[in-house]
């Protein structure tokens, strides 16, 4: 009997675009990844924390968020775009828009744990939407230390309430921690990405293609994943 739908084969599969959690602390460059795609031309911004200070002397295409329906009304757009102008969508920070989610929904409920709830729902439904636009999506994220199913306490990517910070993890194929670092012989910062996890970092890679460490360049990320493939 002819099976219900076509049977592929996993070998030499490759995934066109990525979708990333990439967590850190305040000051360790987030935002200033935004340059490294190596496609600028045609990379997109979606700020709410009004923190492009750092992206001054490179033009990028930006839109300043005025809080979570004005992130799901651009991704809306976004969606119905074909072809779709940008290879690479970076938001920053989906810790911030989920706070602001937030606030607002305590301000309608009386109940604080309704709210919570609703705000988990929304940010979960928004991340598995973002899996199906045709382009890299890059959520940055604020960094905080949490304890994980085992005890540990671990740097994971910030997010109100718990449930969630452990649920988006498992929603994207990466969760990269930048990690700020000092250059030994010029003094300067040069931060790194980890890209698996330890007893202080929460991490994964899908793609079983990265080291432990990667240089913090979202250009290079894709094309280790890709097999050194450069086209979106």
């Amino acid at each position: 009997m002819k099976p219900p739908f076509e049977i592929t084969t996993t070998l030499g599969r490759q995934d066109a675009h990525i979708t990333a959690v990439i967590h850190g602390p305040s000051g360790a460059g987030k935002t200033y990844l935004s340059r490294t795609t190596g496609q600028t031309e045609s990379t997109l911004i979606l700020s709410v924390e009004n923190g492009l200070l750092s992206l001054r002397d490179v033009e990028i295409a930006a839109v300043e968020l005025g809080g979570w329906e004005e992130l799901r009304q651009m991704f809306g757009w976004l969606s119905q775009q074909k072809p779709q102008p940008y290879t690479w969508v970076i938001v920053d920070s989906i810790s911030e828009l989920a706070e602001s989610l937030l606030n607002n929904l305590k301000e309608q409920s009386r109940d604080p744990r309704q709210a919570y709830g609703e705000m988990q729902d929304s940010v979960v439904r928004f991340v598995r939407a973002v899996r199906s636009l045709p382009c890299n999506v890059v959520l940055l994220a604020k960094q905080e230390r949490l304890q994980d199913d085992q005890g540990r306490m671990l740097y994971a990517p910030s997010f109100p309430g718990k449930r969630l910070s452990q649920a988006i993890p498992y929603l994207v194929d990466e969760v990269l921690a930048l990690i700020p670092n000092q250059d030994e012989e010029t003094g300067q910062m040069k931060p790194y990405l980890q890209c698996h996890p330890d007893s202080s970092y929460t991490a994964k890679d899908r793609s079983g293609r990265l080291g432990l460490h990667e240089p913090a360049n979202l250009a290079a990320i894709y094309r280790k994943i890709n097999g050194g493939k450069t086209d979106v």
